[in-house]
């Protein structure tokens, strides 16, 4: 990636962070600069440890939003094939923006948060069926997945279910 585009690319995720700063005032800072200044080359749309990015350790990279913009209909075609089946009731955000919202969950997520998570009823099952096939994969990502949706512009709270919530709200306030 050329070094403007690297410039670039920071400076949006630094905007959706920003975003989501104003939002919730007690995102702690330290998770929230993490996301900042990656520049990944591949792997997944975002993630912890791919294989061909610019990574420092303990930074998570959030591919461009070129990259989300051009494989946008192919989620969206999914995301609405996965509705009209009854097989999800939240909808998941593959947006750029989402990306990032849901790697910051994974900066945010403590073990605190997974044994709360492994103490409610919305375990594997409830989240391939309720949040996405990928948040069931394992306790973090049922986190990260769920994260991604209490900090979507629009949420209404109460959509969630009021343990996960609490969790979530756990997360955004440093607890």
């Amino acid at each position: 990636m050329a070094k403007g585009r690297q410039v670039q690319h920071a400076n949006e995720v630094a905007a959706v962070l920003f975003q989501l700063r104003r939002r919730f005032p007690s995102l702690p800072l330290d998770s929230v600069q993490k996301l900042l200044l990656v520049v990944p080359r591949g792997g997944a749309p975002g993630c912890a440890s791919p294989r061909d990015s610019v990574l420092t350790p303990g930074r998570m990279a959030i591919r461009s939003r070129e990259y989300h913009e051009s494989r946008a209909e192919l989620w969206k075609k999914d995301q609405e094939d996965r509705e009209a089946a009854g097989n999800i009731r939240y909808g998941v955000d593959y947006t750029f923006e989402g990306t990032i919202r849901h790697e910051l969950g994974h900066t945010l997520t403590t073990e605190n948060h997974v044994k709360a998570l492994r103490k409610t009823p919305y375990g594997p099952s409830w989240a391939r069926k309720n949040l996405s096939e990928y948040s069931g994969t394992n306790p973090k990502e049922t986190l990260a997945e769920a994260f991604c949706e209490y900090t979507r512009p629009g949420y209404k709270k109460g959509s969630l279910p009021s343990l996960l919530e609490k969790i979530l709200d756990d997360m955004v306030n440093g607890k």
